[in-house]
C-alpha cells in the first residue's frame, strides 16, 4: 500500500509552475517544462548561495547575468522561455503530463499504464 502512495506522490510532485519562485529549489525540482525530466543540467556549484527560483529574477524579469553565470546555455535558454508570472500568487504544482498542466482521469490512467 505505502509503495503505491509513495508512486503516487511522486507523480503528483513531477513537475512545478513558477508564480513567486519562493518554494521552488531550482536544483531539484522539476520546474523548466522544455527538458525531458523538468530539471537543470548544469551542475551546481559548491557553496552556490542560490537555490529557490525567486533569486533568479530581478524587476519581474530574468536576471540575465546572473542566470549565464550559474547555468550552462542550453539551460538559460529554457529557463527564459518561462514566462514569469505575478509574484503575489505561490508556486503551483501542475500535471505534466497533460498539455495544460490540470490531471484528467484521463490522462492518470495512460500515465499509470505507462509506469506498470
Amino acid at each position: 500500500m505505502w509503495k503505491g502512495l509513495l508512486s503516487a506522490r511522486d507523480l503528483l510532485e513531477e513537475g512545478k509552475r513558477v508564480e513567486d519562485g519562493k518554494t521552488i529549489n531550482l536544483w531539484e525540482d522539476r520546474w523548466i517544462w522544455n527538458t525531458k525530466d523538468g530539471k537543470v543540467r548544469t551542475i551546481k556549484l559548491d557553496n552556490c548561495p542560490v537555490v529557490t527560483v525567486d533569486q533568479l529574477k530581478s524587476n519581474g524579469v530574468w536576471n540575465t547575468n546572473l542566470l549565464n553565470q550559474l547555468f550552462n546555455k542550453e539551460d538559460v535558454m529554457n529557463i527564459q522561455k518561462i514566462p514569469i508570472y505575478s509574484s503575489e500568487n505561490r508556486d503551483k504544482l501542475v500535471w505534466t503530463h497533460s498539455a495544460n498542466g490540470v490531471y484528467s482521469v484521463k490522462s492518470g490512467y495512460a500515465k499509470a499504464k505507462d509506469v506498470e
